[in-house]
């Protein structure tokens, strides 16, 4: 049998191990500007890819940051907000990883990671918006020409919806 002081020690000290589990560590942000190396500091549209780099869109260019330093691309972003519309620049990991923006160009690119470039998604222009949905299709918003789908499946682009007028 065991003694109460022993079970009591023994409930202390699964106490205090409970309560140092859930305060794990405090979690800190700090601001990154030009001065880390940022091409500015003001953001247009920020994401995260699975391996953690930030990938942060401004006017002056898509910087990739992972952690440390920037690294920059030549891909510039609108930035324009109105009291009736937006036209702001995107990027977005889908869930496969991969890296998609919409620039200034407002058509779609995707990142390829064997060169380290964009490319173009060819039929869609005027892209404003992407979403990704659980069939993991990609889906593009357009101001002018209406809603596209990137079909997962066969990887073709489908016009699913004309502009409202």
């Amino acid at each position: 049998m065991i003694p109460n002081y022993i079970r009591v020690f023994i409930n202390y000290v699964l106490l205090i191990s409970c309560f140092s589990v859930q305060s794990q560590k405090q979690v800190t942000f700090r601001p990154l500007s030009v001065k880390d190396g940022l091409s500015q500091n003001s953001a247009i549209s920020i994401t995260q890819d699975r391996t953690g780099f930030l990938w942060i869109a401004t006017q002056d260019g898509l910087n990739k940051y992972d952690g440390r330093s920037f690294e920059k691309y030549k891909q510039y972003f609108k930035d324009i907000t109105n009291p009736t519309y937006s036209k702001l620049g995107k990027v977005f990991v889908d869930s496969n990883d991969e890296l998609w923006i919409i620039p200034i160009s407002q058509i779609p690119h995707k990142l390829n990671k064997d060169n380290n470039s964009f490319e173009p998604l060819n039929g869609i222009e005027d892209a404003s918006t992407i979403f990704e949905d659980q069939q993991k299709n990609i889906w593009f918003g357009s101001y002018s020409n209406g809603l596209y789908k990137l079909s997962f499946q066969t990887k073709k682009i489908e016009h699913i919806i004309d502009r409202v007028k």
